[in-house]
C-alpha cells in the first residue's frame, strides 16, 4: 500500500511523498502557518477523509510560518522557520521524515535574513537554496550525507535599485535548471530574474546574468522545463 503525503507552505506550495510498505492506505496534509491565538506557529498535520480535511493537529511548534522543501528522496524535510519580529532573524531546520508522517528535527542553522520565503533542495541531495523577500538575499547550504544541514557556503545580494524613498531587492523564488548547474531567482521588486551558477562540489552561487521584461510586474514564481521533440495533437 501506498501514503501519500502532501507538503504545503503557508497554504500555497505543495510537496508530495509517496511512503511503501504501510498497512492503512491515506494522505496528510502538512501546513506551515502562524498561529492567531498567540501560541507561536508550527507545523500541522491534516488528514484527507472523503474530500475533505480533519482538523490541524500541531506536529512540530515554530515560533511563526515557515517555507518548506522535501528533499529528492522523500526522507528529509527542511523548514525556513521565520521568527515573529521581521527585524529578528530565523533558522533552518532539518527533518527526517519518519513513517505516517511525523517529524524528527536533525538539527537547526541561524541564518542572517529574517525568511527564506522559497527553499529547493539539489537531486543529489547536496545542496539547498533559499531565496530571501525581505533581505533581497539568494544563499546555498551544504547538505550531509544524513540529510542535516552542513554550512551556509553561499550568501549573495541581490542588487538593489531606488523605489520610492528606498533602495530594493525582493527575491521571491529560487529554482535549479535541469541539470541543477544553473539556479534562478525572482526579483519582484525590479522585474528581474537573475542567473547563478552553481558549483557541483561546494554548491557555491556566482551571478552570470540576468533577464527582464517591459511586460513583467513583479515575476514570482518560474518552473524550468527540458525540451525534447514533441508532437502537438489536436
Amino acid at each position: 500500500m501506498k501514503r501519500l503525503v502532501h507538503f504545503f507552505s503557508g497554504l500555497i506550495a505543495g510537496l508530495l511523498i509517496h511512503f511503501a510498505g504501510l498497512a492503512e492506505a491515506g494522505e496528510l496534509l502538512f501546513v506551515a502557518s502562524g498561529d492567531n491565538q498567540g501560541n507561536g506557529g508550527g507545523i500541522y498535520a491534516c488528514e484527507f477523509s472523503e474530500g475533505a480535511l480533519s482538523q490541524p493537529s500541531k506536529v512540530f511548534p515554530l515560533p511563526a510560518g515557515a517555507s518548506l522543501a522535501l528533499s529528492s528522496d522523500k526522507k528529509r524535510l527542511y523548514a525556513s522557520s521565520r521568527p515573529i519580529e521581521r527585524s529578528e532573524t530565523g533558522e533552518l531546520i532539518a527533518f527526517k521524515v519518519l513513517p505516517e508522517g511525523k517529524l524528527q528535527e536533525l538539527n537547526r542553522v541561524p541564518f542572517e535574513v529574517n525568511h527564506y520565503c522559497s527553499l529547493t533542495g539539489s537531486k543529489d541531495r547536496r545542496t539547498l537554496l533559499g531565496a530571501s523577500f525581505d533581505a533581497g538575499v539568494v544563499a546555498s547550504y551544504r547538505l550531509k550525507d544524513d540529510g542535516s544541514i552542513a554550512k551556509q557556503v553561499s550568501k549573495i545580494a541581490l542588487p538593489r535599485f531606488a523605489r520610492g524613498k528606498s533602495d530594493l531587492a525582493r527575491a521571491h523564488d529560487v529554482e535549479f535548471n535541469r541539470d541543477e548547474t544553473l539556479a534562478c531567482v525572482s526579483d519582484i521588486a525590479n522585474n528581474r530574474v537573475y542567473v547563478f551558477d552553481v558549483d557541483s562540489e561546494s554548491g557555491a552561487l556566482v551571478q552570470r546574468s540576468f533577464v527582464s521584461s517591459d511586460s513583467f510586474a513583479g515575476p514570482r514564481h518560474q518552473a524550468s522545463l527540458h525540451c525534447a521533440t514533441m508532437d502537438l495533437v489536436g
